[in-house]
């Protein structure tokens, strides 16, 4: 019986997001292709508000790519970006690229979408100017050299060479097939929580106003299934979940990686990851609020 049932719900969510996932994995590659990367990715070494607003929209467009953002910003690390441009970027690097906003936008609305957006956006924006006025009074101290073994650990020479090309047929497929592998397993994850879990349970417990606090973990949870974790948000808000909830599990999931924070403290400082994870933690806390 619940053998069934959880087939019946896999169909079920796989119906609703078949469209989108396919739709985001094509603009994905059409990002990949034809995106001047070498154009976006340059000169962030300033900490004014334009450099801060440069970093941001970066941010959106290469979390389109899936070359991973943690090689990206060793990258730019080593070309000297700075720390609030960094936070800047990696706030804005939305729902893991064009694959999460295709899907979440299905569930939500494209108004809605932008609404999200918007406030991802300005979240992003508040974070770098709070890395300005930290880095300002000295309080980052950030490395001013890069450990050589982890530059090799993150593939930076290679990932140099992959700015200077397009891509080629075989990192496209090997991309696609990485994409997949994630939103299969989040698709999975997504039919047994609604196994487990009712769609009253959904209702009463996730459109609360507490609901954006025990739902920061669930994000973290949820991050490890990688670019499909916006089929679970999307699927929560149409089993009732306030917009807040939403805002905050596809926020927080990107902010609490792991893969993340640990690369913020080896190329600039532990003190600058975790100003980055307290700050974000508050201004998601105070967006996702002002959106239930």
């Amino acid at each position: 019986m619940m053998l069934s049932s959880f087939f019946i719900g896999l169909i079920s969510v796989l119906s609703r997001c078949w469209a989108p996932i396919l739709l985001g994995i094509v603009i994905n590659i059409v990002v990949e292709i034809f995106m001047p990367k070498k154009t976006i990715l340059s000169n962030f070494e300033k900490k004014d508000f334009l450099t801060l607003l440069r970093a941001s929209v970066a941010g959106f467009i290469i979390s389109g790519l899936s070359f991973g953002v943690v090689p990206t910003i060793v990258s730019l690390r080593k070309n000297g970006a700075s720390a609030p441009a960094v936070a800047a970027m990696l706030a804005f690097t939305p729902w893991s690229g064009s694959l999460g906003l295709m899907i979440i936008g299905s569930y939500v609305g494209f108004l809605t979408l932008l609404k999200l957006l918007g406030y991802s956006f300005l979240l992003s924006i508040i974070l770098g100017v709070a890395f300005s006025v930290l880095d300002k009074i000295k309080l980052l101290k950030p490395r001013t050299i890069i450990e050589n073994d982890y530059l090799k650990q993150e593939n930076y020479q290679g990932f140099s060479s992959y700015l200077a090309k397009r891509m080629g047929i075989k990192e496209i497929k090997s991309s696609s097939i990485g994409i997949l592998k994630n939103v299969a397993v989040a698709v999975l994850f997504t039919a047994l929580f609604e196994l487990i879990f009712s769609a009253s349970f959904i209702l009463k417990h996730f459109s609360s106003i507490y609901s954006i606090l025990y739902a920061i973990p669930l994000a973290t949870l949820a991050e490890l299934i990688g670019e499909g974790f916006s089929v679970f948000a999307g699927e929560l808000y149409l089993f009732g979940a306030s917009l807040g909830v939403v805002f905050s599990i596809m926020v927080s999931g990107v902010i609490t990686d792991i893969n993340e924070l640990s690369m913020l403290a080896k190329i600039f400082s532990k003190r600058a990851a975790t100003f980055y994870l307290v700050i974000s933690l508050i201004l998601i806390v105070s967006f996702a609020y002002m959106l239930i």
